[in-house]
């Protein structure tokens, strides 16, 4: 059956947060650390074809009710809403750990051009002031289809044209007898 339990009342002292806030303020309090990765190191970013783009927060603080950066619109890109995961851990220091987004994009042009975050800034209770990461971004080297298969050595197209006729070609089982 349900119990009501109540206990001693606590007041809370919560300061306010100190004038000349950033304009691209993300509402997090704490120390944080924003990185921007391909989900697959090795992948080569090919026009047209998806690619997985990690946006990794990790640190300690208000994981909560932080706002995430997003990746900024560009014409060289096109990206997906993201699918957001949190690995957190709650200790005596507070809240530590990451949160993770991870977009799809798809490159519209060949080329080298950054897929760029918005601005990331926290305040630090720490050193008590507003921190700017600036925008965070990823290099890409986008090649169309044709530079990519030219750009292969000689043993890897080998290897690929092995590979495709292994899964492509239906080979007969031949049985074989122990001497």
């Amino acid at each position: 059956r349900p119990e009501k339990i109540t206990s001693n009342k606590v007041r809370l002292n919560v300061k306010k947060l100190p004038a000349g806030m950033p304009e691209n303020y993300n509402n997090a309090v704490g120390k944080f650390d924003v990185s921007v990765t391909k989900k697959n190191h090795d992948e080569k970013p090919e026009i047209e074809k998806p690619l997985n783009v990690m946006v990794k927060i990790s640190g300690s603080g208000n994981f909560a009710s932080m706002n995430l950066p997003k990746i900024a619109n560009s014409e060289n890109y096109i990206h997906y809403k993201p699918k957001v995961t949190s690995n957190t851990t709650t200790d005596k220091e507070g809240v530590k750990g990451t949160l993770t987004a991870e977009y799809i994009i798809v490159p519209k042009k060949s080329g080298i051009f950054p897929i760029v975050l918005e601005k990331f800034s926290f305040f630090s209770p720490t050193e008590n002031k507003y921190v700017d990461l600036g925008n965070p971004s990823l290099v890409l080297d986008v090649k169309t289809h044709e530079e990519i298969i030219e750009a292969k050595s000689t043993i890897e197209k080998v290897n690929d044209y092995t590979n495709n006729v292994l899964e492509t070609v239906n080979t007969p089982v031949l049985q074989t007898k122990s001497l």
